[in-house]
Formats: C-alpha cells, structure tokens, sequence
C-alpha cells in the first residue's frame, strides 16, 4: 500500500506518460496531476483503504463496468445504473470508513479512477462485473480507443487477477488475486501494461461474446 508521500511520488513519476497518452485533464478539463488533484486522488485511495479496512471480510468487493443512463437500459445492456448505485452504495473523495462498492464522484479523472482500483488491488479484493466483455462494452467505436471499463480489465489482469463465475451465475463474473506481487503496483507499471495492450491489440484476448439464447 502507498504512505501518503509514496503516492504522492508515484503519482508524479507517471505524470508525463498519463499525459503523453492524452489521459492528464479531469472530466473538467483541469490539470489531473496538479497537487490539488492528486490529493483528491489520494483521498479516494487511501478513503478505501480505510474503509475496506473497517469493514474487512463484510466487503464483498468493488463494481466495475460501464455507466448507464436511464434511456434506454436495452440497448446499452447490463452496466452500472442509479438502482445499482443505490443498492451497492458509492465512494469518492469524502469516503473514510463506510464506503460503497462504486467510484461516484464529480471530480473524476483517470489518475482518480486508478487510484480508486489500485486501493482494491492492494488489498486484493475482488472486483465484480456489472458488464459483461462483449465488444461494444470495451471499444469505444466513436472515439477509435479502449473503454475506461477495459483498461480496468487489463490492468486487473496484468496485476494477477483471474475470471471466475460468481456462485450465482446471474450475477457474472468476478476477478480475484492470484499473486501477491499486486500489493506493489503503481500508477507506471498500471499504465505501461495498458499501453502494452493497446500497442498489441492484447485486450481484444478479454472479449467474451455472450452467447446468444
């Protein structure tokens, strides 16, 4: 886990490759690496660790997958909705103990978003799909690029973590750790394996077509 000046370090380390990468501006268009912004992200990352702390063994885990707006659930198909934010409760800046199982917060960016999962992945906690891995979920055809909820994917993938089937399969499915050497990831390692996987087209290996009914 990072002390608060060690994330502070590995935050600013991997500053110019976020940027370069054109992943540097909150959804705001503000500078994501500033010192303001960092601590923001600090905040969400130490905020879960304390709260999956607190709460130990109760934590089931985090929710990743993609947001879904009330128009038209249909089409878009299964992803995070306001009844699931409802039910599993959110996280942000503000968390210390009791947080929820979603990152929900106005000050997001990329950097905010890693931090959010690498809380989880350095205490090894399982992360549940709300989507499932078709195509459409994990390439973004409008923007030619990878999807948030894929670089989640294979990064999650690259720290060790393994697809199993939920012990209820309507749930879907889960990535657990199977290697502790997780515990030690940052942001550069966190972004150099996601460019890896663009450069090589590896996460189209993470696609899993539903199979039609």
């Amino acid at each position: 886990m990072f002390t608060e000046n060690q994330f502070f370090a590995a935050a600013k380390v991997a500053a110019q490759t976020y940027k370069a990468a054109g992943l540097g501006s909150t959804c705001q268009g503000e500078d994501a690496f500033s010192d303001t912004h960092i601590d923001l992200a600090w905040k969400v990352y130490h905020g879960g660790i304390e709260a999956f702390q607190q709460l130990g063994n109760r934590f089931e885990g985090l929710l990743i997958g993609g947001l879904r707006n009330e128009k038209d659930l249909v089409s878009q198909g299964a992803g995070i909705t306001k009844e699931l934010k409802g039910a599993f409760l959110v996280m942000n800046e503000t968390t210390r103990k009791y947080g929820g199982a979603i990152l929900d917060t106005g000050n997001w960016s990329v950097l905010v978003n890693d931090s959010w999962l690498l809380a989880g992945v350095h205490q090894q906690r399982a992360f549940y799909l709300a989507s499932d891995r078709r195509r459409a979920n994990l390439w973004d055809d409008r923007n030619n690029r990878i999807r948030v909820f894929t670089r989640e994917l294979v990064g999650l993938h690259a720290f060790g973590y393994e697809f199993v089937q939920h012990d209820y399969p309507a749930l879907g499915e889960v990535m657990t750790c199977r290697r502790q050497g997780a515990t030690r990831v940052d942001f550069l390692a966190y972004q150099g394996k996601i460019a890896e996987s663009e450069r090589t087209n590896a996460w189209k290996r993470l696609v899993k077509e539903p199979t039609p009914t």
